[in-house]
């Protein structure tokens, strides 16, 4: 019993299967049926072969990807599993092709018998024989509507495809293949020129930033050892600019309006009765620090009988530019000094240091900036500092900037 019921079993698959295989051959022959009902001759389409000579057709791909071709009378043309049409015998007709996506498309052949090469000359004879035995790449002009059929000179000619749009009726807009194939040659020679513009542009910018860069590590190492240096002040020198004249004791506190009389400090509030004079230096806006220490050394270098001197300043600090030169600024500034009656033997001076500190704080801070500067510069007296650090990369970051205007005498 278990042996008929398999028997059955097997039967009814059998059937099952084969009428799924019937379904798909009708649907198959139906679908040819209404291609060739609504076949469209067009220059792509339409196929002059001589018996022997074998085509592929555009949608052949569409057989070796794992689709399927039909003939429509195989004792005119074939067609193999990879799509190549082969003329075998005289006559016409269509071949169609189905993918596996359900696109399909649909060939007309028309096979013309090959020449009797029994009474053509050697050399024609082998012309002709190479003619025959051409596997590819051979396809002629094809006659379609429109065209004059007795032209078989013109439909004899390699055909190949136009490279331009079809209109609504299908006809080609007149673009040829090398018109289409010269505008696009012309698009990628203006898009090559263009990236190869571009190419250069990107090579002088990360140029330009690596001499930036290279550049401003120069000069902040440099400026880093210099300033720290000994420092050398210019010579003393006496001209119309020297201030000599001494300031009149005050009558009159100038704090409390206090009398002085004879007393050399107000009696009130303790101030002093010899006077100071105060100069600001001209700033307009900003001045650079390396520029403003040669400007005020220069001005004390020339005023060798100021003594008593104060020194006040306001700074600030760029953190975009690049260039240690153009970083640090002073805004404002002043002096607040006295006149002796004969030039003073001790000097006064300025100096802007800067350090450029891997691993930043770690281990330093601003008065060890100055008293590192105050070692190499043991004759000097620090009157008066201001200073800082320009941090990067975090509290603790990878690198610091320390700056202090140091205001001495020597």
């Amino acid at each position: 019993m278990k042996r008929i019921y398999k028997i059955i079993s097997a039967m009814i698959v059998a059937a099952i299967f084969l009428s799924f295989a019937a379904l798909s051959v009708t649907a198959l022959s139906d679908g040819f049926e209404k291609a060739i009902e609504g076949f469209s001759a067009q220059h792509y389409n339409v196929i002059s072969l001589k018996v022997g000579q074998m085509h592929s057709p555009l949608a052949s791909t569409w057989v070796m990807g794992g689709g399927e071709g039909f003939t429509s009378d195989p004792s005119v043309v074939t067609i193999d599993s990879d799509g190549v049409v082969t003329a075998v015998g005289e006559g016409s007709a269509y071949i169609y092709i189905v993918a596996v996506t359900g696109m399909d498309d649909i060939y007309y052949y028309t096979v013309e018998a090959a020449k009797d090469t029994a009474t053509l000359p050697d050399e024609d004879r082998e012309e002709v024989k190479d003619t025959q035995n051409s596997t590819q790449d051979t396809q002629k002009a094809p006659y379609v509507d429109g065209e004059d059929e007795n032209d078989d000179e013109e439909r004899n000619e390699p055909f190949f495809p136009s490279a331009g749009q079809n209109d609504e009726n299908g006809h080609d807009d007149g673009e040829s293949r090398d018109d289409a194939y010269n505008d696009f040659q012309k698009d990628y020679n203006k898009t090559k020129s263009f990236v190869l513009i571009m190419q250069k542009v990107v090579i002088c910018l990360v140029a330009a930033v690596l001499c930036i860069v290279i550049y401003s590590l120069i000069t902040m190492a440099m400026l880093s050892v210099s300033s720290m240096k000994k420092k050398e002040l210019p010579p003393r020198v006496q001209n119309g600019n020297t201030i000599t004249a001494l300031i009149p004791d005050a009558k009159f506190c100038p704090k409390c309006n206090t009398e002085f009389g004879n007393a050399s400090f107000c009696p009130n509030c303790g101030s002093p009765k010899k006077q100071k004079a105060v100069f600001n230096v001209p700033i307009k806006r900003c001045m650079t620090a390396q520029k403003f220490e040669k400007y005020i050394n220069a001005w004390l270098a020339e005023n060798p009988y100021i003594t008593d001197c104060k020194f006040r300043i306001e700074n600030r600090s760029s953190l975009f530019s690049p260039f240690v030169q153009l970083k640090f600024f002073v805004t404002k500034a002043s002096v607040e000094y006295s006149v002796s009656p004969t030039p003073v033997p001790h000097r006064y001076g300025f100096a802007f240091l800067y350090k450029f500190r891997v691993f930043g704080p770690i281990g330093y801070s601003e008065e060890k900036h100055v008293a590192r500067w105050n070692e190499n510069n043991p004759d000097c007296s620090v009157l008066y500092t201001k200073g800082g650090r320009i941090q990067h990369f975090g509290d603790h970051g990878f690198y610091a900037q320390y700056y202090n205007y140091v205001f001495f005498k020597k």
